[in-house]
Formats: C-alpha cells, sequence, structure tokens
C-alpha cells in the first residue's frame, strides 16, 4: 500500500518533551510572546530595564531564578539612549555596582516595528549579538502604522514579532476607561493582543503600593 505523506504531527510512538522553559522562572515563557501592560507612569519601562539586567546577570527578578542571557531593550517610547544608559546606571548601583552588568543592548528603530527594514535589523542584532532576549517598549507606539482593534493586522505584527526568534516582553499601555480601575485592567486595542501573550503581567497600583499580578 502506498503510503500518503502527510503534514500532520503525530501526538504518539514518541518520547514525552521536558518540562516548560523559561527566561524569568514561572513569569517569562522561553521562545514565546509574553506582555506585561499597566498604566502610564507607573513605571513599566524602569521595571523592565531591571528586569533586562537580572536576565543579562544571572541576577533573581524578585525571588524568581533567571535564564542568563544577552537582553535586546527596543525602545519605541523615545525614551532616548542617554536615558536609558542613565537608568542603567541607577539600577547597577541598587546592586552595589560601579557601571551596568554586560549583556543588555539598546535599540532605537528608525522604522515601525512592523516593517522588514526594521525585522531585518533586529534579526541582525540577535544574531551578532547573541540575544536570547527582547523587550519591546512599547507595543502600544510600535503598532504605529497599525489599526490596534483590527484583529487581522495585530496577529499579523505579533507574527512578525514572533519571527524575530527568540523570547519576547512586549510592554503595553491600557484603555482609558480602565483607568478608574486597574486592578481589572486590559491591554489597549485588539484582544488578540492578550490572546497572543502566553504569559501576561498586569502592573496596578494598590492603596499606594505597585502590585504585579500573574
Amino acid at each position: 500500500m502506498e503510503q500518503v505523506e502527510t503534514k500532520a504531527f503525530p501526538l504518539f510512538g514518541g518520547e514525552e518533551p521536558g518540562p516548560v522553559k523559561y527566561v524569568v522562572e514561572g513569569l517569562i515563557l522561553d521562545n514565546q510572546i509574553n506582555g506585561l501592560f499597566g498604566d502610564g507612569g507607573l513605571g513599566k519601562s524602569f521595571l523592565a530595564l531591571h528586569l533586562a539586567y537580572c536576565v543579562a546577570s544571572g541576577q533573581p527578578f524578585f525571588g524568581r531564578a533567571t535564564d542568563r542571557r544577552n537582553v535586546l531593550y527596543i525602545d519605541v517610547e523615545n525614551l532616548g539612549q542617554e536615558e536609558t544608559l542613565r537608568r542603567a546606571y541607577q539600577i547597577a548601583r541598587g546592586y552595589s555596582q560601579r557601571s551596568p552588568s554586560e549583556g543588555v543592548y539598546y535599540y532605537s528603530p528608525e522604522n515601525r516595528i512592523g516593517s522588514d527594514e526594521t525585522s531585518g535589523e533586529i534579526r541582525e542584532i540577535v544574531e551578532t549579538d547573541g540575544v536570547g532576549f527582547i523587550i519591546l517598549d512599547s507595543l502600544t507606539l510600535g503598532a504605529v502604522g497599525t489599526n490596534a482593534s483590527d484583529q487581522t493586522e495585530v496577529v499579523a505584527l505579533l507574527r512578525t514579532i514572533h519571527g524575530w526568534g527568540v523570547p519576547v516582553l512586549t510592554l503595553d499601555h491600557i484603555t482609558k476607561s480602565a483607568r478608574s480601575d486597574q486592578s481589572s485592567a486590559q491591554a489597549f486595542g485588539s484582544v488578540m493582543k492578550r490572546n497572543a501573550a502566553r504569559s501576561l503581567i498586569r502592573l496596578h497600583e494598590d492603596k499606594g503600593t505597585l502590585v504585579l499580578t500573574h
């Protein structure tokens, strides 16, 4: 009997895969898109840069083990190289270091995130500098030129981001209507942003205290 080729993968006859891999234990998944969202002014960018240096140095992130690897911080919020470096030095002093640890790279794209030019530059940086984790600050501004409420356009952009070949943490803003009750806030735009993120973290304020909810 002639054997017919198929693109379907048999979920039988093979060995069981190993445990799920994380960049940050139990929080940020390897080889996936992860999300961090919250209102403006809460310190998402500073928190994300702190995370970058924890991963690059192998330091725990709020008590959670990190898988040490080089990190690319993509600045779409126009924070600027100088201010980002200034914050990096502040983080280093928090660990009693004179200067930032090695392994974190800064990149500010000239073109929109979904463009072939930007994706090509990012993949080149990943290969050249051995980057194993990307932080995109932020998906909200990175989606300029994309209808953030259109599922088809958002999915296409997320597929482009996934195509960078390493795990990504996207920073995102919340809807205006959620600012009065941030404990139940969701990321701005299409629900596909939330559905595509395999791990989602909300940053919000509760009685003067910043809270991370996974």
